[in-house]
């Protein structure tokens, strides 16, 4: 890792009250427990085997309770902060936050883990576009090039075959259409957790997430009872080790941190996913395979050191 004060003068946000010099060396460890803890979550909803709306619901309606408490009694020592200003971006964060989920989780039924990951996370491509264009960040030429190898390799590793109609196309479909929400929810959460604390916005979209799955499952009808035992295993699996420790991560991360370097660091998910999916669930890794997610760890590598060194 580089030194910290390096990192803070390029990847911190500028007018970010309360954040010490050393915070940036903690913000990359968060990003890797992080990536690890949204790792393990595809597999488990493919344990899941039940609908989106319903594993959506059981995510954050288990994240929310279980943030409650700790969200309280932070409010309580007035360690929270949430500015009303604030408060409509922080809810539509749990909207697109909540959109992205459905439409991943829809996906990973539809087509393999790693196709579903893969184009889940060329949100990082989006992210970067919306941070240049919206708020006029500077992306050094180091990082587009490492975001390009990142994605080049991410492609070889999941073998994308192009959008032919098949189910599986259908699932490629639905999970670069929850791209884009994704992408929307981290440059949101950007601009969010400069002034709001990270336990409060996660505790805040996770309930704001949960209301709006009740809503679609309410609309769709699908039942949330009599669900095999493994299917309520996986889904509090999810909610915990995800949702809630996960994210609680990556946001911690994301309050430090340029949502660009984030969204590009998180490819390694996809890396994780198949790796994982290869023993557990028999989607076996070729040679081409391997090739790709080292291409893919030497692209997030790449924007890491651009943004270190000055690239």
């Amino acid at each position: 890792m580089a030194p910290p004060s390096t990192e803070a003068t390029t990847l911190r946000p500028t007018g970010q009250p309360g954040v010490r010099a050393g915070a940036p060396v903690r913000a990359y460890v968060a990003l890797l427990g992080g990536v690890l803890g949204i790792g393990v979550g595809p597999l488990l909803v493919r344990f899941a085997d039940t609908t989106s709306d319903v594993i959506g619901l059981f995510r954050m309606t288990v994240a929310a309770l279980v943030l409650a408490g700790p969200a309280l009694l932070n409010w309580r020592r007035g360690r929270a902060r949430l500015p009303r200003s604030l408060l409509a971006p922080a809810v539509l964060g749990g909207l697109v936050f909540a959109a992205n989920i459905f439409a991943w989780n829809a996906a990973l039924n539809l087509t393999t883990v790693a196709n579903a990951t893969f184009l889940d996370h060329t949100a990082s491509l989006w992210v970067g576009l919306g941070a240049w264009l919206l708020f006029g960040e500077r992306l050094r030429a180091r990082y587009w090039l490492g975001l390009g190898v990142a994605l080049a390799g991410a492609a070889i590793l999941t073998g994308l075959d192009g959008f032919d109609g098949s189910t599986a196309s259908i699932g490629d479909l639905l999970a670069l259409a929850g791209a884009l929400m994704y992408a929307s929810y981290l440059l949101l959460t950007q601009r969010v957790r400069k002034q709001v604390d990270n336990l409060t916005y996660l505790w805040l979209f996770s309930a704001v997430g949960a209301a709006a799955f009740l809503v679609i499952n309410l609309a769709l009808g699908n039942p949330v009872t009599g669900l095999p035992l493994r299917s309520y295993a996986a889904m509090a699996g999810i909610a915990l080790l995800s949702q809630v420790i996960g994210w609680l991560l990556i946001n911690y991360a994301l309050g430090h941190l340029r949502a660009s370097l984030v969204a590009v660091a998180l490819l390694g998910q996809p890396v994780l996913a198949t790796l994982l999916a290869a023993p557990l669930l028999g989607e076996m890794l070729g040679p081409l395979q391997i090739v790709g997610g080292a291409v893919t760890l030497a692209g997030i590598a790449i924007v890491q050191t651009a943004n270190r060194q000055g690239g």
